[in-house]
């Protein structure tokens, strides 16, 4: 079966071996599902003999550093700092041909693209993605959390409703939890419950009550029994 298999796979078309540098077809590599083509890194010959492989290129030294995108060795003064990993990947020429928006290395405070204000870096969530904004979301949390609001993005996203079907909920609760009755007249109090085995909505909690269902996971016997060590439980004259 994998005689069969190395075969079919030599007929898909050539790999460069990580080991060796030599590009050979993919029938002389081990089978691996978990990569996107389909086989190992080494070909057969490097994994079995890890002694032969050549020795990658180092991409950087203490004081110099390949950029991928130009492909030239530069100093690290022409690299932006990066919070995380020294320098970023790209050089700063290259960096600046698709992003000016670089902050200092010693920034602390960063304009809201949205609000417009400067406020400090604990304001913005992060950004996983390096994009120049040095980690940082270019709207700060308030107005991510306002937009995220007023356009119902969540809403629409986990739960197939509206801002106008969040709002006839929350009338028809009285605005306040269908549970403790704590009163609430916003989204950002009152989150949206439903089954998650159906994914049916059954109304609106606050916080604490919603927590509670997923603690013990929708189970009404475990909630009865609940009640029952409460009254058992109670202080007398309570």
């Amino acid at each position: 079966m994998e005689n069969q298999m190395s075969l079919s796979l030599g007929a898909l078309g050539f790999k460069f071996c990580s080991g060796c540098r030599i590009e050979k077809s993919l029938s002389e590599y081990y089978l691996n599902r978990g990569r996107s083509d389909g086989v190992q890194v080494y070909c057969k010959e490097c994994f079995r003999h890890p002694e032969q492989r050549i020795p990658r290129e180092p991409k950087q030294t203490e004081t110099h550093k390949r950029c991928p995108k130009c492909e030239r060795w530069k100093e690290k003064s022409e690299f932006h700092v990066s919070r995380y990993h020294g320098v970023v990947s790209y050089c700063r020429s290259c960096e600046n041909k698709t992003d000016r928006r670089f902050l200092p290395f010693d920034a602390t405070e960063k304009r809201c693209t949205q609000c417009k204000l400067v406020k400090s870096l604990d304001a913005f969530h992060h950004r996983s993605r390096r994009d120049g904004t040095h980690g940082y979301q270019p709207k700060c949390k308030a107005c991510r959390s306002a937009y995220s609001r007023e356009k119902g993005y969540y809403l629409k996203r986990d739960y197939n409703l509206s801002i106008e079907d969040y709002r006839t909920m929350l009338e028809s609760q009285d605005y306040v939890c269908a549970i403790c009755g704590l009163s609430c007249r916003t989204q950002q109090n009152l989150v949206v419950d439903h089954d998650h085995k159906t994914g049916q909505v059954r109304g609106l909690l606050c916080r604490g009550c919603n927590s509670m269902l997923g603690y013990i996971m929708d189970d009404v016997t475990t909630l009865k029994n609940a009640i029952a060590y409460l009254e058992k439980h109670r202080p007398k004259g309570g």
